[in-house]
């Protein structure tokens, strides 16, 4: 009969421990689970065998791990793959057999050859040149999300088995077995549970019965979850004692590890998603934390047991796209995600973001402020010194702003003031015609079509000049005139504005459709989304929820029979979002942003469940489901507050919903996105990034352009900070703007099928500011762009200002805008294509004198992007000489029509040329201020904005903060994906820009490292090579040194600016070029069309 052996695999009953060589033939099949960690780190043979053993004594034969595919390659003889189960990297080979694999092993090993998938190998551990990899006799992908838990459960249980019958001195005993499905994972857990029983005699089993209890309870009624010495002295207090205890729970002090097999023993009752266990085994503490996320039901259904071992890695900064059920149905407490000590300057930060510290200090400051302007103007103290007092205080009044604003007195104020503003602006209704609305536009009439048939939107004005927007979902023509029409509302500033043009809205587009159906009265809103918490977009939400709840309380029987849930997004083991909110009725809100009367907190990347109506008519049930047609992303912006997201609405379903509508997200259907950027983007401008980081007067360039004279490689770059903060979320927005799971005609621009709807209509003053000389950035003068970019912007302000000065009752709302279009009107883009320049021209200059490679001349291939021409533009402008002399050559018959129709469509392109071409002066070095912008472009185009605090990191799934500028991470592929939207990729005359990067991100890897620091595993060494950290970057293309020294030694005064230091042994030191200061410029005033007519001939 066999068991399980003391090594974790399979052996025969009653084998005495101390018989090795005898059973080598057969040990050479236990099959040991392990993590690749084990396998690096075991013992080889001194002896000079081939015998490799674990740290406990188990000598590796055959064994099986799960891992995560970071690369592959793929030969005639053999298939080598590298796995990642976050432990560390190892290479998996399999040979290949032509003629006796059949075709499902083929087909298997195929699955298996996909970059990161998990797949579960059993094989051989081999070594070779002192590098160890397995031979894989086994390998195929991983079906679902368990089996990396079972597998982690196994090799702890295997471990602590092996260990106990080592420590008694006896033979293996009955154990459970290794099985590869995960159709037997249950048996795992039970035989865990068995074994311990056993192991306490006959006491136990009710010692087990109570520890269950414990963990239960504790994970049901506390967030923070149960540590394990809380177990302990609760059960102390019940009678038992500590050495039996420490038994039962098989707590080993010296090695602080824990004995998991405790914590499934679990009733399966509890659903995978009402009920999640969180294990975690930390390295440095004793810690047992469990979760209930959602109230406990008891449904049926898997456990699922979630293990999280060591230290949490960085959240990466390229693809941040979750399921659908990556979103809170509580709000999350900070404290529960700081599993770990904190630096200073974390600490600072998370005191910076909590209510509970500032919202007193600011009142304290708000007071000391009112007193000390009393004294002063008491005892006449001179004015320098009253301003070298508050001076301090008032440059960070934003942060007094941030915590006052959400007190109840600052709300009312506010929307008072707004409404009281707003009233010579509104359209009063019953003076007017009777289908216009009150509000500061004629909206009425304005209508926006998502899914032909299926989904709209309609813009509601508010307060003076705030809009929300309502998506409208129709049902199917199965289902038409018998299911309700569905609305989703975009921010909610007045309830009773939005009440009216739902009312309106109804009776002029979608009321035809139920004239024979008296039950449906008008649109049924489920779900309000809220970009930001400000009072202005949410001060509506409660009233109409709350009457919402009402008026749903007292409808009919018949209406009753319509039921509300998740749809397609929330599955069986969905929680019943709809059916529980108030009304029906679910508030969606950034995870952090406190977002009054909110009860769906969601994460960057999550997609919003929504909602879909259910009517059984008879035995057949017809939906209106809006998760079948459409989706709804969400997109962490963290500037304007900590917590601001955009949300991304595509006609596409979401990724993870498998059934669709028919006819939607086909073959010819060209993808379109319409982004709600609340005021993160407005048409022409940005908000004020109010709880972002304090951006330093000597980093704001537009009030002191002199400051940026004095930047070099060695000045700190704060991308949090201010308008550097805005910048990196733009960013964002235009990268994840682009469709997630593209089809149909690649051809089509994604920016052109991509439409802004901003929070505010400010185009016309936005838009003005950018020709008043006082508002132009320093390196933002007209006169250094295209004339393309002046003129599309004047016929943008001159359109938006004809809109906006039509009379009352006439006034046209100038949003959405293309995205295209934004990208040449608002200043914000129009830099950020500045920096990407800086640095196309810092990746030449390199790859000609600091490259120690060469791009192969396979790879030498031009990318040459393609310009599609504006067809939306209202004016189009051009040089009249160019059009005389086509019509001159028409007329004198040198050209046929059809060729002068061609000449004169390719006339727009000339105003993109600038009309004075600057390139920096060849084989020169940058000048220190051209190295820190093209440092801050790579920072800016390469790296994901980053949370406001660690905290807020964990819960809305984005990015860290860094304390060093050096150790923020660069993705190679976002840089790229940002230089091929401001269509830079053109890169030199015989090589490609993205073989240029990938060749920077090589080399950069390898500068500085010795072969010391290079045997060690860093942050670089666990992530693939897409990212790398900035400092890398600075040293290889710029030669800025990476050692820096602490802030005390670099500024002796505050306002000192530390001096550029550069490695001595990197390519800028050593080699024979000087810095230039300057520029190459050509301008030539005869044959400019600007200029000619004033120069003599």
């Amino acid at each position: 009969m066999s068991g399980y052996n003391n090594q974790g695999g399979f052996g025969s009953q009653g084998t005495p421990s101390g018989e090795t060589k005898a059973r080598r033939n057969y040990d050479e099949q236990t099959l040991i689970p392990v993590t690749i960690k084990q396998i690096i780190t075991a013992d080889g043979d001194p002896t000079g065998g081939n015998d490799i053993s674990l740290k406990d004594g188990r000598t590796l034969y055959m064994v099986k791990l799960v891992g995560c595919v970071r690369s592959h390659e793929q030969k005639s003889t053999n298939i080598t793959i590298q796995i990642e189960d976050g432990t560390g990297l190892i290479d998996v080979k399999t040979w290949m057999n032509e003629g006796d694999d059949c075709s499902a092993v083929a087909n298997m090993r195929q699955e298996c050859c996909q970059d990161f998938i998990f797949v579960r190998v059993v094989g051989q551990v081999k070594e070779f040149d002192g590098k160890r990899h397995i031979q894989a006799t086994d390998i195929r992908p991983v079906t679902t999300k368990n089996e990396i838990t079972y597998h982690l459960l196994e090799v702890a249980y295997s471990f602590d088995k092996y260990q106990k019958r080592k420590e008694s001195g006896m033979g293996v005993g009955m154990g459970i077995g290794m099985g590869y499905g995960i159709g037997n994972m249950t048996s795992m857990p039970k035989a865990m549970g068995a074994s311990v029983v056993m192991n306490q005699g006959g006491g136990g089993n009710s010692l087990t019965e109570a520890t269950i209890a414990l963990i239960r309870d504790f994970g049901a009624n506390n967030d923070s979850g149960v540590n394990i010495s809380m177990i302990i002295n609760d059960l102390v207090s019940q009678g038992y004692s500590e050495s039996e205890l420490n038994g039962h729970l098989s707590l080993d002090n010296h090695q602080k590890r824990l004995f998991i097999a405790m914590t499934v023993a679990i009733p399966s009752t509890y659903h995978i998603t009402n009920n999640i266990l969180m294990c975690n085994l930390n390295r440095d503490t004793n810690a047992l934390n469990t979760k209930a996320m959602s109230p406990q039901s008891k449904k049926g259904g898997d456990q699922e047991v979630v293990l999280e071992v060591g230290r949490a890695t960085s959240t990466s900064n390229v693809d941040v796209r979750c399921n659908s059920s990556s979103y809170f149905t509580r709000q999350p407490k900070s404290s529960s995600f700081l599993k770990y000590p904190l630096t200073f300057s974390q600490r600072i930060r998370e005191y910076r973001h909590n209510r509970c510290i500032m919202a007193p200090l600011a009142y304290t400051v708000i007071i000391a402020l009112i007193v000390t302007a009393f004294v002063g103007l008491l005892l006449a103290l001179p004015q320098f010194l009253l301003g070298l007092l508050l001076a301090p205080l008032l440059r960070r009044q934003k942060w007094i702003v941030q915590f006052l604003y959400q007190n109840s007195v600052a709300r009312w104020g506010h929307v008072s003031i707004m409404k009281f503003a707003g009233k010579k602006n509104q359209i009063n209704g019953a003076a007017t015609k009777s289908e216009e609305l009150p509000g500061h536009s004629q909206t009425i009439n304005q209508r926006h079509t998502v899914v032909p048939g299926r989904v709209f939107i309609h813009p509601i004005p508010q307060f003076i000049d705030n809009i929300s927007y309502l998506i409208v979902s129709c049902p199917p023509r199965e289902a038409a005139g018998k299911v309700p029409i569905l609305g989703v509302l975009v921010d909610c500033g007045e309830d009773v504005k939005v009440k009216a043009h739902l009312d309106g809205i109804y009776k002029k587009y979608y009321a035809c459709f139920y004239t024979s159906n008296k039950e449906v009265k008008g649109i049924e809103l489920h779900a309000i989304l809220c970009t930001h918490r400000h009072h202005d977009h949410t001060a509506g939400v409660g009233a109409l929820v709350k009457e919402l709840s009402t008026k749903r309380i007292g409808e009919s029987e018949e209406t009753k029979r319509i039921s509300v849930n998740a749809g397609r997004s929330g599955g069986d083991g969905q929680p019943k979002l709809y059916e529980e909110a108030p009304g029906n009725v679910i508030v969606v809100g950034g995870a952090v942003e406190q977002v009054p009367h909110c009860n769906l907190y969601v994460q960057n990347g999550c997609f919003v469940p929504l909602p879909c109506l259910s009517l059984t008519d008879g035995d057949a049930t017809i939906e209106n489901d809006m998760n079948a047609v459409v989706s709804i992303e969400v997109i962490g912006v963290p500037s304007h507050t900590r917590g601001s997201v955009v949300f991304a609405l595509r006609n596409r379903p979401a990724p993870n919903i498998l059934t669709v509508a028919a006819g939607v997200g086909g073959q010819g259907t060209h993808s379109q996105t319409h982004l709600f950027t609340g005021d993160a983007i407005f048409t022409g401008g940005w908000g004020a990034p109010f709880e972002a980081d304090l951006e330093r007067s000597r980093d704001n360039f537009l009030k002191n352009p002199k400051k940026l004279n004095s930047k070099h490689g060695n000045s700190p770059i704060r991308p949090q900070a201010g308008s550097l903060s805005t910048e990196r979320c733009f960013v964002e927005v235009l990268l994840r703007a682009s469709d997630p799971y593209p089809s149909g005609s690649p051809s089509v621009s994604s920016r052109q099928k991509t439409l802004l709807y901003p929070g505010h209509e400010y185009t016309t003053d936005l838009l003005m500011r950018q020709f008043d000389q006082k508002t132009i950035s320093h390196d933002g003068h007209w006169v250094r762009m295209a004339p393309s970019m002046f003129f599309e912007t004047a016929s943008h302000y001159f359109m938006s200002a004809h809109r906006r000065a039509l009379s009352q009752g006439q006034k046209l709302l100038t949003v959405p805008t293309q995205l295209d279009k934004e990208m040449i009107v608002n200043p914000n883009f129009r830099t950020l294509k500045r920096r990407g320049e800086h640095l196309v021209n810092a990746l030449l200059l390199w790859y000609e004198f600091g490259a120690k490679n060469r791009v192969p001349a396979s790879k030498k291939l031009m990318f040459t992007p393609t310009h599609s021409r504006r067809k939306d533009s209202i004016f189009t402008t051009l040089y009249t000489d160019d059009l005389n002399s086509i019509l001159h050559a028409l007329r004198s018959g040198k050209i046929d029509p059809v060729s002068a129709a061609d000449q004169i469509e390719a006339l727009e392109g000339r105003l993109d040329e600038n009309l004075i071409s600057r390139r920096p002066i060849p084989s020169t070095l940058p000048s220190h201020k051209s190295v820190y912008l093209g440092i801050l472009a790579i920072t800016i185009l390469g790296s994901a904005p980053a949370a406001m605090t660690l905290s807020d990191a964990n819960i809305m799934n984005m990015p860290a903060p860094v304390d060093s500028t050096d150790e923020i991470l660069i993705s190679k592929r976002r840089l790229i994906s940002a230089l091929r939207e401001f269509d830079l990729l053109s890169g030199g005359e015989s090589v490609r820009l993205e073989d240029i990067i990938a060749l920077l991100w090589d080399e950069a890897r390898l500068d500085n490292i010795s072969e010391e620091q290079a045997s060690i595993t860093d942050v670089e060494s666990s992530l693939d090579n897409d990212v790398i950290e900035l400092g890398l970057l600075k040293l290889s293309m710029f030669g800025v040194a990476m050692n820096q020294p602490s802030w005390f030694s670099k500024y002796c005064v505050p306002c000192r600016q530390p001096k550029p230091e550069y490695d001595e042994n990197s390519w800028v030191t050593t080699c024979k070029l000087k810095r230039s200061r300057g520029e190459l410029q050509r301008h030539d005033p005869k044959t400019c069309l600007l200029c000619r007519d004033v120069v003599s001939k």
